[in-house]
């Protein structure tokens, strides 16, 4: 429990079983039941074999990204569990996106995970796709409407239009984009199959793990037979693009937003966070839409709790450390707590949603390691962009109470100061960050205009918005 994580050097890992994931290694089945108990054993399997060359931008292997959260509640005996369905949402929540890749590759892989885990879990594998983010970025690559415009004279319109001409790119050639997703599992399998032909595990075990993969492997084949035509992905992909568009048009805001496309243009990225806006709202209200009515096996509870887990540590150990991608995250985390604590502020009190609130407290303290960490550390970026790092970096330390509660940074600090390994931060660390942001905040007490000429600083990075309504 004492490593750190590579380029993250203020948290620990999870575990050894987690620190054995991250080095591609596979455990035998006693030390999973050790460590996390019986009921996972299968499920991290099932994540370590899907995902066995998969890695991050950090070297993170994805399969721990996965892992991580099922097991933490147990492991650093959290206030909060995970039940049952919500691990299983977790082992499957990003397999549409980082195994199928495609909008049809996406579908098609969901449709496995339904095969294997029951049919429900179809259900949930699509409702945590990010669709939406797929078509953007689809959109952007193709860039029919944009291709000859400077990043800064993009407009929302434009960006719509772009949208627009990638309906039906989504889902050309939608046979092949599935064949591709499955093959790629069967790839994994392989790579797996070798290595745990390598690995000092007892020779059952390596029996029983082998017979999980054939069985995976058949379920494959079976999935196959059974791919979505392109006609049912063209109706799919209407309701979604039109959506997404309504969502955009609506909640879109531009003008503070410059440095964080890869090419600068505000447009593209305030598209991006209506787009995720859209998807968290669906997240948090799946109880409401057709697709859940006739769900048994997991509630609106379980694919929550699988959204918190995912967020936490995507803050934790983000899959890069370059500042557009720590931004981006500040931007999700506030996103999804404050479209979580709109939703848990309504209905009746009831044991899930206690677990949903404690679940959603470590999500925040996730979130508020993450701002003042990257706030303290904004004097070791010193490229050209500096002073875009700095301001957003305040901005965002001074609005942390705002998202997170005064209350609850309250509650923050003492357990920063009395009980950190709630959190799986080193007691010098805690202190650290205590000192860090007492001192950080001073400025700002001192001083009440501060916000407001930092906010005005990041605004002036970009074109104000109603440039870009087009």
């Amino acid at each position: 429990m004492n490593k750190m994580i590579p380029g993250n050097e203020n948290v620990k890992t999870v575990s050894p079983l987690s620190d054995l994931i991250q080095d591609g290694g596979i455990p035998s089945i006693n030390q999973i039941v050790r460590e996390v108990g019986e009921d996972l054993v299968d499920r991290i399997y099932f994540a370590i074999a899907t995902f066995f060359t998969e890695k991050r931008e950090s070297e993170h292997a994805y399969a721990r990204h996965v892992v991580d959260p099922m097991i933490r509640d147990v492991v650093w005996d959290l206030k909060y569990r995970n039940p049952d369905p919500t691990n299983t949402v977790l082992v499957t929540h990003d397999d549409g996106e980082v195994i199928g890749k495609t909008l049809p590759g996406a579908r098609i892989i969901n449709r496995w995970n339904g095969l294997i885990f029951g049919g429900d879990f179809e259900v949930a594998g699509n409702f945590m796709t990010d669709y939406d983010s797929i078509i953007v970025k689809a959109a952007r690559s193709q860039s029919a409407t944009t291709n000859y415009k400077e990043s800064e004279d993009i407009t929302i319109r434009d960006v719509i239009e772009d949208i627009r001409s990638v309906k039906k790119i989504l889902v050309s050639s939608s046979r092949i984009a599935q064949d591709v997703a499955l093959d790629g599992v069967f790839e994994q399998y392989q790579y797996f199959r070798g290595a745990l032909e390598k690995t000092d595990i007892p020779i059952e075990d390596k029996k029983y793990i082998i017979h999980l993969v054939e069985k995976w492997e058949n379920n494959l084949e079976e999935t196959r037979k059974h791919l979505e035509s392109e006609d049912e992905l063209k109706r799919y992909t209407g309701r979604r693009v039109s959506r997404l568009i309504d969502s955009i048009e609506k909640h879109a805001e531009v003008g503070e937003y410059s440095f964080f496309d890869d090419d600068g243009s505000a447009a593209y990225h305030a598209a991006r966070i209506a787009a995720y806006k859209l998807y968290t709202w669906r997240l948090v209200n799946f109880g409401g839409f057709k697709e859940a009515k006739k769900v048994t096996a997991f509630n609106h509870y379980n694919l929550r709790g699988g959204k918190k887990g995912d967020s936490a540590d995507n803050l934790r150990t983000p899959k890069s450390h370059h500042f557009k991608d720590l931004a981006r995250l500040h931007l999700k985390g506030k996103i999804y707590i404050e479209t979580e604590e709109e939703k848990l502020a309504l209905g009746q009190d009831s044991l899930e949603k206690e677990n949903a609130r404690y679940e959603l407290d470590f999500l925040k303290g996730q979130y508020a390691y993450r701002v003042i960490h990257d706030t303290s550390n904004a004097g070791l970026h010193n490229d050209s962009s500096f002073g875009q790092v700095r301001d957003w970096n305040t901005s965002r330390f001074i609005g942390l109470e705002g998202v997170v509660g005064d209350r609850f940074m309250e509650d923050f600090r003492d357990i920063l100061k009395k009980r950190p390994n709630e959190l799986a931060i080193p007691e010098e660390t805690a202190d650290n960050m205590v000192e860090t942001y007492d001192r950080l905040l001073k400025p700002h007490r001192k001083d009440k205009g501060l916000l407001r000429r930092i906010t005005g600083s990041v605004s002036g990075l970009g074109s104000k918005a109603a440039s870009f309504i087009g």
